[in-house]
């Protein structure tokens, strides 16, 4: 964290499968050693002994996986930052099987946290870990948290509200902050261990991710031997409602799993308010496929990156590093985006292979200049025009959007 006047400079470091603490350090003087501002939560990896530092609030975190994200929240303060931080991994969820025994596992929290501080605002109950990142959004670009989204290990996905809803937009104290599950995927096994990425228009945000458990890539691993059909979402969030939960693999769901029946002309979400998202089964190119990485919505496209496990030859020299793949598809109905027609967003091919196999990192978005121009890039993705990339490889994103300009007329009457 950097304040606007820089003269604050905060980093945040977590554990990971190492502990299940959190740090504050405060490295504001260049010349100085840094100072630790704070530690909070427990100190043991086994047990909960020693969780009063920093209260006892702290004793439901786990494995601290989940990467800090700071914000203003104007409810609380226009100077001070929060985090808000999901409670963690536990180790339950490292069964190589389907079945987790994790009913008292850790994790099963998010933490708004003052940032100067360390003291626990509030705390958010969730049914199972929260190991992903949490995405924040600014509706109104106001430099302000408006809402939130969480995602967690049974399938889950969260919503919490900072402000009194999208109409007013008023802001709530810390008290009232409002915390629900949204949606949910109805079992088999899937879980999410990436941040989702969130786009909000009008009313509603649209919430893409995609399921897997990175942490079991090989294929002696459950998701090949069970196996486990895992699947990207779009899920499109109703700011407006204020109860009840979405089967995210219900009929309200557009079901976009065959390839033949996702193209340019299909259903989608812009033209069906019935439908509450789509998803398709990460099952077409063979078992045991997962989403390894976040999704990432750009230019009204979402792309991510998937690995799956292969037999390798036993006259083969190669590792059993499986099949990398990358995805680009449509936002509104899953429709492959890869060498479409028209050059449309859809359409085309769902995945390309990532040569040299592995786990993919997550895809990422950035201006750059190009030729002196600011150029918008994604960093991870494939190539819309169907060439090879790497998992590493830099795309231009080029949204589709008409450059022929049309004249609007104004008429007043100057006579009154």
């Amino acid at each position: 964290f950097q304040s606007p006047t820089g003269d604050k400079v905060w980093i945040f470091p977590t554990q990971r499968r190492g502990g299940r603490m959190l740090y504050a350090f405060d490295v504001s003087t260049p010349t100085s050693n840094p100072t630790l501002k704070w530690r909070h939560g427990c100190p043991n990896l086994t047990d909960d002994t020693g969780c009063t530092t920093g209260g006892s609030s702290y004793s439901a975190i786990g494995q601290t996986w989940s990467t800090p994200n700071l914000a203003y929240v104007k409810g609380f303060s226009t100077t001070i930052p929060v985090i808000v931080v999901g409670g963690g991994y536990d180790n339950c969820e490292d069964a190589d099987s389907t079945t987790k025994a994790c009913g008292s596992g850790k994790g099963k929290v998010i933490y708004v946290i003052n940032a100067d501080t360390g003291d626990i605002l509030r705390s958010f109950t969730t049914t199972s870990s929260v190991a992903a990142d949490v995405a924040m959004i600014d509706v109104d670009n106001d430099g302000f948290v408006d809402f939130g989204y969480a995602l967690d290990t049974g399938g889950n996905v969260y919503r919490f509200d900072f402000v009194d809803g999208p109409g007013t937009l008023v802001s709530l104290t810390a008290a009232n902050w409002k915390f629900r599950r949204v949606g949910y995927t109805n079992g088999r096994s899937r879980k999410f261990l990436f941040q989702p990425s969130v786009f909000p228009t009008a009313n509603s945000v649209y919430v893409a991710m995609v399921s897997g458990d990175r942490e079991r890539p090989l294929i002696e691993n459950y998701p090949y031997t069970a196996p486990v059909v895992n699947r990207a979402y779009v899920y499109k969030d109703d700011l407006t409602v204020n109860s009840g939960s979405v089967d995210m693999d219900g009929s309200t769901f557009i079901d976009s799993t065959t390839s033949s029946a996702a193209t340019c002309s299909s259903t989608s979400l812009l033209s069906d308010s019935s439908k509450n998202g789509w998803f398709f089964s990460l099952n077409e190119n063979g078992v045991g496929e997962q989403g390894v990485t976040s999704a990432l919505i750009a230019a009204g496209q979402v792309t991510f990156s998937t690995n799956r496990p292969i037999p390798v030859s036993a006259s083969s020299c190669s590792n059993a590093l499986g099949e990398a793949r990358g995805y680009l598809v449509n936002l509104f109905n899953g429709s492959g985006a890869i060498a479409g027609t028209n050059g449309d967003a859809c359409g085309g091919r769902r995945s390309t292979v990532f040569p040299g196999g592995g786990l993919p990192p997550s895809p990422v978005i950035g201006v750059v200049p190009v030729d002196g121009i600011p150029t918008a890039v994604l960093i991870g993705a494939p190539d819309p025009t169907g060439a090879t990339t790497a998992t590493i490889g830099v795309t231009k994103v080029n949204p589709k959007i008409s450059n022929v300009r049309t004249r609007t007329y104004k008429s007043t009457n100057t006579d009154q």
